[in-house]
């Protein structure tokens, strides 16, 4: 996963491509399992802290938020309903923590 998403950086870096990196969802009954004390989330709060730090043109979130479970097929894979929510926040996201014009 590092190695990955740190070549499609650093090729997005040498093709002037900006990269907007954001999380996809996560159930609400997931919401359980995790806390804010979590080690993974701080681990992850950590990477993501370092690849904001080595590359400060691309736009990192590190946000972690949880959508209705009716939006998932199978508790990992979002459906037609979950698909259209996410691409409307997505499209809201990239708007708001860019400077990129899109058209109406």
């Amino acid at each position: 996963y590092n190695y990955y998403l740190r070549e499609l950086i650093k090729l997005c870096v040498l093709n002037n491509i900006q990269l907007i990196y954001e999380n996809i969802p996560f159930t609400e009954s997931s919401k359980r399992y995790m806390n804010t004390s979590s080690s993974s989330i701080i681990n992850y709060n950590l990477f993501i802290q370092d690849l904001d730090g080595r590359y400060p043109n691309i736009h990192f979130s590190n946000r972690i938020f949880f959508v209705e479970d009716s939006y998932f097929d199978d508790g990992h894979h979002m459906n037609e309903n979950g698909a259209k929510f996410y691409s409307q926040y997505l499209n809201r996201s990239i708007l708001l923590s860019t400077n990129i014009n899109y058209p109406e």
